[in-house]
């Protein structure tokens, strides 16, 4: 490339990148606005990733790096686990922020070519999805279904969205203090209560993007967002070790489409002792229902080694199968269920 065209294409990346920080902006200060300029303004720009290399190995120079080369920086919520990713429009928002982390190694911004970097980040274990231009009072996010729209190169499905538990709203214990409010039906996509419990769980504006249907103490249904539900209901199964609780918590986040944030809760339970083998269960159906089959069907038959009992593993077993329209490798895997869960009715449907 020559000198003139080299100083054109800066120039140009320099006009996208002002346009998406502004869009990143605008959609961090109000959640609830149409995000389909932003989503344009991701796919036709350069993004800026931080890479951790340890300090002193004599390597200054901000670029770009292969993906094999890169050693991304990421962050793990704090309430579910999930990776998130901060993703930054400009070099210097990357720098920024490079400078409010204290770490034992060095953070360098790396660039990433226009609509490139969501396949890489979409590949993550454990993503929950990723922070665009932190930090600040508020930061616009990308969540799962995004990322993967993204990765694909199509426009995401603008929100709000909305969630149903399959069995009805999901009833919430006794005794929580909710605080009722009211944003417009057009701006959130329904009409009916809303309810938040900010004395119990962490909530952010974002957040008011995704919402589930609850029934509350007094019978009555509310609306409340879909993460600010899931870290109350850890904190509730961690305050009460309920394991009860637990599995309604991973239901909810595959329900959500965090599968992210479901991964990383079996991946700390599989390490609980006594717990394995329920985590390895609810890990292969986060796998099954994100569409990654082969990896679901590697973690049961891998599972069922150590856990023959765990009905949960010939489920998504069988299911897997059945969604490769394997139906020979499904009746075998239900036979073999059946011989430890002769009653077992989803099962016996594939006998």
């Amino acid at each position: 490339m020559s000198d003139e065209a080299s100083a054109s294409q800066k120039c140009l990346n320099n006009g996208m990148s002002a346009h998406l920080e502004d869009t990143v902006r605008s959609a961090a200060e109000d959640p609830l606005a149409s995000r389909q300029s932003m989503y344009e303004a991701l796919l036709a720009s350069p993004t800026y990733l931080l890479h951790a290399e340890e300090k002193g190995s004599g390597t200054k120079q901000n670029g770009s790096l292969d993906a094999s080369e890169l050693n991304l920086w990421a962050e793990a919520d704090s309430d579910l686990g999930g990776i998130w990713v901060p993703l930054f429009s400009t070099p210097e928002a990357a720098a920024r922020y490079a400078e409010t982390i204290e770490s034992d190694e060095c953070l360098r911004w790396v660039s990433q070519e226009p609509g490139s970097v969501y396949r890489l980040l979409a590949a993550i274990p454990r993503i929950a999805g990723v922070r665009l231009d932190p930090p600040g009072k508020e930061v616009a996010g990308l969540e799962w279904g995004e990322l993967q729209a993204l990765a694909q190169g199509e426009i995401p499905e603008e929100g709000p969205h909305l969630y149903e538990f399959p069995d009805g709203p999901y009833r919430m214990p006794d005794g929580l203090r909710g605080r009722f409010g009211k944003l417009e039906a057009s701006r959130v996509g329904f009409d009916g209560r809303q309810v938040v419990f900010p004395d119990d769980a962490p909530l952010a504006l974002e957040d008011f993007r995704r919402w589930v249907r609850l029934t509350l103490d007094d019978g009555e249904d509310a609306w409340t967002p879909c993460r600010h539900f899931a870290a109350l209901l850890r904190r509730l199964a961690e305050r009460d070790r309920c394991p009860e609780l637990e599995a309604e918590l991973i239901s909810s986040l595959i329900e959500f489409e965090m599968y992210g944030d479901a991964e990383a809760v079996c991946a700390r339970l599989v390490v609980e002792p006594g717990r394995a083998g329920f985590a390895l269960g609810h890990l292969a159906r986060v796998y099954r229902r994100s569409g990654r089959i082969e990896g679901c069907l590697r973690i049961c038959e891998e599972g069922l080694q150590d856990f023959p009992e765990e009905a949960a593993l010939y489920h998504n077993l069988v299911l897997g199968r059945a969604e490769l329209e394997d139906l020979k490798g499904a009746r075998k895997a239900a036979r073999g269920g059946l011989e430890h869960f002769p009653d077992d009715e989803m099962l016996r449907r594939f006998v």
